[in-house]
């Protein structure tokens, strides 16, 4: 591990740094100063994008709360990803390789700094790669201390993968693009490598099954993940359905998950939409408050004063428990 740098990011201080996962490649996070010895919570990023999903170089984003509310922030960057170099070996990448080797790699790094198991944060794949890590064992249970998931699913949406021939034409046209080009198809940030879009193809596909490639189910080792949970889905959310999100919440162990549908009709703003969720105005003051007042009663953090003022609806307070 080596130190990067450190810049200003709007009000904040940040730091970059490198770290190598078991496979040799390597990867980078950041970190929000200014909170040391405080609870950590790590963020995780979905597919086609990068750490200013969470905080922009403005200082501005979920992260950037977080910290104001006092918690020591965290926001890695999967292979190939931001400041995580792409390489020679970009193409080869998987959706596997994340979670059985950057996982693991980052949490490792994020208890060796602070000394304390994280609150775990993922929105889209960052959140079914923290599900499908946790339930093979390679990120280690003492690394994590909770887990709140946005968006995230394997079942449902990507109805085209079920049609025949489609996977089959799919792959072939990826292998000879040599990447899936996400930023000319308007989707994020970053393309992502053809590994990974092959693995959800093979998970969505008809007859496919969510399972590693040594054959063994995600679904089974759902048993090993029991930390306080909090699963957040959206009635907009097209990309991952709020059915997939419920079905993976329904098979968590954990004795104390929560699970909450954003939408009009059930006090929110607006119906979401994948990730409007989190960036929007509306989320930035209704969402936001219900995440940082999970956390604070399960993690004995007060929120901050100014916090305090957010009123969370009558109905989700009282489903926290």
């Amino acid at each position: 591990m080596k130190h990067i740098s450190t810049e200003k990011y709007g009000l904040f201080s940040v730091e970059h740094r490198t770290l190598r996962a078991a496979d040799g490649i390597p990867l980078s996070i950041t970190h929000i100063l200014g909170n040391k010895n405080k609870q950590p919570i790590v963020l995780l990023h979905g597919s086609y994008s990068t750490r200013s999903f969470w905080i922009s170089e403005r200082g501005i984003g979920f992260g950037a709360y977080l910290s104001e509310l006092g918690y020591d922030v965290w926001i890695p960057e999967f292979r190939g990803h931001g400041l995580s170099p792409k390489g020679e070996k970009f193409k080869h990448y998987s959706a596997e390789q994340q979670m059985k080797y950057d996982l693991p790699a980052f949490g490792r790094f994020v208890y060796e700094q602070t000394s304390q198991a994280a609150v775990w944060m993922g929105h889209s794949f960052g959140g079914l790669s923290l599900y499908g890590s946790l339930s093979q064992s390679w990120l280690s249970k003492s690394y994590v201390r909770g887990l709140i998931t946005m968006g995230s699913q394997v079942s449902e949406g990507d109805s085209y993968l079920k049609l025949p021939f489609v996977p089959f034409v799919s792959k072939q046209l990826l292998k000879i693009l040599g990447k899936f080009p996400a930023k000319a198809l308007g989707l994020g940030p970053e393309n992502e490598a053809i590994g990974v879009i092959l693995d959800v193809i093979e998970w969505k596909k008809r007859g496919g099954s969510w399972q590693s490639r040594e054959g063994k189910s995600y679904w089974r080792g759902f048993s090993n993940i029991t930390q306080p949970s909090l699963v957040i889905s959206s009635i907009g959310d097209e990309t991952d359905p709020a059915e997939g999100c419920k079905f993976l919440y329904e098979e968590l162990e954990s004795e104390d998950k929560t699970y909450v549908l954003l939408g009009i009709e059930n006090g929110f703003a607006q119906d979401y939409d994948h990730v409007g969720m989190v960036i929007t105005k509306d989320a930035q003051n209704e969402v936001w408050p219900l995440i940082g007042e999970w956390i604070s009663r399960r993690f004995s953090m007060d929120l901050p004063k100014t916090e305090q003022k957010h009123k969370i609806r009558k109905n989700l307070s009282e489903s926290f428990g």
